[in-house]
């Protein structure tokens, strides 16, 4: 298989990941990042004709990867319990990957680029999760409700919980923001087969 990444464009995508992570990417230049590169700015500007441009690739690189890894986890052997503890723990380390103080710069400075994360993200998750949704429900693990229901419900809920403008009130982390917002909506709609069988796949977790 032809290998189609550029080694110079994914060495700007990489350290400028790190600098929009530390810093935000408001305060961060094209001139800092391609000083810290030993790189002309035009080399930068070669791949991405903006700074906008290259937070989009920075994000949408990390989103393209694990859209990928999410539907290798759909198109798996495995119960629908099991494939919605695996997106749990992808989609949490893909918080990982974006400090509250880059998501809060992206929405502040840069509002389109969050309406284009926001419509990603829910295309991917609607698409993702109501199919496990409706695996689970076959195998008895979740409660017979609506699947445009619950997934409405579950996107709405992420969608609102895991944002800069809530993030920054309250004392909890984007991950552990994430992880009980989870608990509370995988808990509401399980049977007590899917309760079972998800207490026994955490212990062992």
């Amino acid at each position: 298989m032809k290998n189609d990444i550029n080694p110079e464009r994914e060495k700007i995508i990489i350290h400028s990941h790190r600098k929009f992570v530390e810093s935000g990417f408001y305060k961060v230049t094209v001139d800092e990042i391609a000083r810290e590169l030993f790189i002309s700015k035009n080399t930068i500007y070669k791949y991405f004709p903006t700074k906008d441009e290259l937070v989009k690739g920075v994000i949408f690189g990390i989103m393209h990867s694990t859209k990928d890894k999410v539907e290798q986890i759909i198109s798996s052997d495995t119960n629908a319990v099991d494939k919605m503890l695996k997106i749990l723990d992808l989609l949490s380390s893909t918080v990982l990957k974006f400090s509250d103080k880059f998501l809060k710069d992206i929405q502040i400075h840069s509002p389109q680029i969050w309406e284009e994360i926001d419509s990603a993200r829910k295309r991917i998750m609607t698409k993702n999760i109501g199919s496990i949704i409706q695996q689970g429900k076959k195998e008895e693990y979740f409660k017979d409700y609506p699947i445009e229901i619950i997934t409405s419900v579950i996107i709405a809920s992420i969608r609102s919980v895991v944002n800069p403008e809530f993030l920054l009130n309250v004392k909890y982390t984007s991950q552990e923001v994430f992880f009980i917002t989870f608990e509370i909506l995988l808990r509401g709609i399980m049977t007590d087969k899917g309760t079972k069988t998800l207490n026994k796949l955490k212990l062992i977790r």
